[in-house]
């Protein structure tokens, strides 16, 4: 995985703001969902326990905050056709 660059999951995700999110801490703000293999940018990502994943995503209509994820082997760089 790369920052700043352009990913995909095949799933849908809850972007959400955490107290603190490099631990298991309380959801301060639910900012929506991402559809299934819709992109957006990482812009960071923290490992909890090896179990779960943070990303911190920006996506396409601007929302910036954290999802969850358990697979992350399942993230797809989304390729240019060019």
């Amino acid at each position: 995985m790369i920052l700043g660059r352009l990913y995909c999951f095949p799933g849908d995700l809850r972007v959400e703001i955490f107290e603190d999110p490099s631990i298991d801490s309380l959801v301060v703000d639910y900012l929506g969902l991402t559809e299934q293999e819709h992109p957006f940018v990482l812009l960071d990502v923290i490992s909890l326990e090896d179990t779960f994943w943070r990303l911190y995503v920006l996506t396409t209509d601007g929302r910036m905050g954290w999802v969850t994820v358990q697979f992350i082997r399942y993230l797809e760089e989304v390729k240019s056709n060019d």
